[in-house]
């Protein structure tokens, strides 16, 4: 086939499809009064977890605050889940090491020759002033919040210890929903986060809580340089300071100085349980003797706030709506 050839046919294909749009067939746009069940559609989604996985730690949040969680519902065995840190974060949790030399950027540049004239780049990031500047400021995980599970025969408790692990992340009200049993007794833990607030509601359910075997332990860390894996460090508690700004039966205020950074912390709990200091920078919070359940709120600020801490249920109700 010649050229003019091939051009005629292919002008009369145009033309036939011109003709006749109906050889380009739109499906159909099908509508249905039938509302949707968004409940329905919602839950089938909703993350399950049923063992201990490093790569499977569920969150709460706000959009601008984090809880990580491991199979118990709470930081317990953090040193396992390296991959995804166990932290409690918050857009305004940031801390910076000390700057004695007064590095600054210019002090990271390094001149290039760009075609004839010299142009800086802050290229010397092996120098100690690169080192600093690469490293800060940095995240902060605020506290780490786990169990302290100990065993029947007073051995501390490992992860493979806790059978009938199920945890579900309830997609509709933002709650994880944790069970596991630990030597014959089952566990049920509800993890939720305020959805306006930086702070998460504890709801701990078993048919005896013994505090000499399940209690609530909050353990505040140093700032980490690592960029992409767990912020905490844990080797330097001499570098920042805990302290008890004020406490009741119920409740709990902590003041947290890091180097020129601070913030503050605080918890309140139900009824009947304790509170004491085991560490510089560790707490126990213990269910009453023979008590079946413990409720518990955490929150964070970066400035001493004199609000009231609402309620676990009042959290529950504030992240499903």
């Amino acid at each position: 086939m010649n050229r003019r050839a091939f051009l005629d046919v292919a002008a009369q294909q145009l033309a036939a499809v011109a003709v006749a749009p109906s050889v380009i067939r739109v499906p159909r746009r099908v509508t249905s009064s039938a509302p949707v069940d968004r409940y329905a559609r919602l839950a089938r989604h909703a993350p399950v977890v049923t063992r201990f996985d490093a790569f499977s730690a569920l969150s709460v949040g706000n959009g601008a605050f984090a809880f990580t969680v491991d199979a118990t519902g709470l930081q317990t065995f953090a040193e396992e889940y390296r991959e995804l840190p166990l932290a409690t974060q918050a857009e305004w949790g940031w801390h910076s090491f000390p700057n004695p030399a007064g590095y600054r950027l210019e002090n990271a540049l390094v001149p290039y020759d760009a075609h004839g004239r010299p142009v800086s780049y802050a290229s010397a990031q092996d120098s100690a002033a690169g080192k600093w500047l690469r490293e800060n400021p940095h995240r902060l995980s605020l506290a780490r919040i786990g169990f302290l599970l100990v065993r029947s025969d007073g051995s501390p408790a490992k992860s493979s210890d806790l059978t009938d692990v199920r945890q579900r992340l309830d997609l509709w009200s933002g709650k994880i929903e944790s069970t596991f049993t630990l030597d014959g007794g089952v566990v049920r833990v509800v993890t939720t986060a305020h959805p306006e607030r930086d702070l998460i509601a504890v709801q701990v359910q078993s048919d005896h809580l013994d505090p000499a075997r399940l209690s609530i332990r909050v353990a505040f860390p140093y700032g980490g340089a690592t960029h992409t894996g767990d912020p905490a460090d844990w080797s330097h508690p001499e570098r920042h300071r805990t302290e008890i700004a004020a406490s009741d039966r119920r409740s709990v205020t902590w003041h947290r100085t890091l180097d020129a950074d601070e913030y503050w912390a605080r918890a309140s709990w139900t009824s009947g349980a304790s509170f004491r200091q085991t560490a510089p920078h560790e707490f126990l919070i213990e269910p009453s003797k023979d008590s079946t359940g413990i409720e518990c709120v955490f929150a964070f600020s970066p400035r001493q706030d004199h609000e009231p801490l609402p309620s676990v249920a009042s959290t529950e109700s504030a992240s499903a709506a």
